[in-house]
């Protein structure tokens, strides 16, 4: 199995599972969902002391209370004690060790969560600060959760790309591997077919005498082109095990 601790690995370790990998996949987008609802709620935050009707103001902030639930669904990925039972630990372990990578170790996701959770209730608020706390969180987003996010996606696209390369010269071994053991199953029947090529000779020269040993001949060459069936058989299935890794 993959040791998720160990970034050294060679190329002859078993890759991921496919199930895992596609966790892997899953949590590598979450950087991207951080970034999309913390750009509707800030944009809605932002809005809202612009409307004067009370419907539109009601829908805005409905729609900033959706945002801030989707931020904190978001969050809990970035906490990392969280248990969440939706991804297999190993994956979730992966996604925090990349965490730990990124240039400042995912803190500015958690700062900007915060201060967009504060963005929020002063802007419901009607706070006459509204104005200076979206400016001060923007500007912390553009320069600070910005190049992290970059940093972090540089960090897991790559992960990401080296479970596939993984995965591909893996099942290409395999494949080698598999061909190598056939080519020696192979080598093996042709030796036997043609000992019992000889042995029916032998047996027809022997007459009578070598009836018996004729027969037995006879079953060896079935053997062998069992042997040979059997092994093309297996050829044909590891490939397609192989080709669908």
């Amino acid at each position: 199995m993959f040791d998720i601790d160990r970034p050294d690995q060679d190329a002859t370790d078993a890759p991921l599972t496919r199930a895992l990998q596609l966790q892997c996949r899953a949590l590598a987008a979450v950087p991207h969902e951080f970034r999309a609802v913390g750009t509707w709620l800030n944009y809605d935050c932002a809005l809202l002391p612009h409307l004067d009707d009370p419907d539109d103001r009601d829908r805005v902030i409905e729609d900033m209370a959706r945002a801030r639930a989707g931020l904190e669904q978001v969050m809990r990925y970035f906490d990392l004690t969280a248990d969440i039972p939706d991804y297999d630990p190993q994956a979730l372990a992966w996604f925090r060790a990349c965490l730990n990578r990124a240039p400042q170790k995912a803190d500015p996701f958690r700062v900007t969560a915060r201060m967009l959770y504060d963005l929020q209730a002063v802007a419901t608020d009607g706070h006459m600060s509204l104005k200076q706390v979206h400016r001060d969180t923007s500007h912390y987003i553009m320069t600070h959760l910005g190049p992290e996010i970059v940093g972090l996606l540089g960090i897991l696209n790559a992960e990401v790309e080296d479970q596939e390369q993984t995965r591909v010269r893996y099942a290409a071994e395999m494949h080698a591997k598999a061909d190598a053991a056939v080519a020696d199953i192979t080598s093996v029947s042709r030796m036997v077919r043609l000992i019992s090529l000889n042995a029916s000779v032998e047996a027809v020269r022997a007459g009578d005498a070598g009836r018996a040993f004729g027969v037995i001949a006879s079953e060896v060459k079935a053997m062998s082109e069992a042997i040979q069936t059997s092994a093309a058989t297996v050829t044909r299935t590891v490939r397609d095990l192989t080709d669908r890794m």
